[in-house]
């Protein structure tokens, strides 16, 4: 079973996303440095819309995929929905 490209990209991407708002969530935590809030929300707007146009063409693929495409691209979208409430847990804990 061969990987569509955008699941693959979709995929590395919601990875990296959760990686970097880690990085600067971790960094807040250990310096308290304001800059790294500003930093965070200005990530947070330009992951959130990278990762929602991927999202919408690995929905629109969905459409198209035979039955164990889409169970991978069912796999994806998950993967990529796991970072929504990952930052809202993380902003619960800057908003203390």
């Amino acid at each position: 079973m061969k990987q569509r490209k955008t699941s693959q990209i979709a995929k590395s991407t919601a990875l990296i996303s959760f990686v970097i708002g880690t990085l600067i969530f971790l960094g807040y935590q250990l310096t308290t440095l304001s800059t790294l809030v500003s930093i965070g929300f200005i990530y947070v707007i330009i992951a959130f819309i990278t990762n929602s146009l991927l999202l919408f063409f690995v929905f629109i693929e969905l459409f198209f995929a035979d039955l164990t495409e889409k169970i991978q691209l069912l796999k994806t979208l998950f993967i990529m929905l796991l970072n929504i409430p990952i930052v809202f847990i993380y902003l619960s804990f800057i908003s203390i």
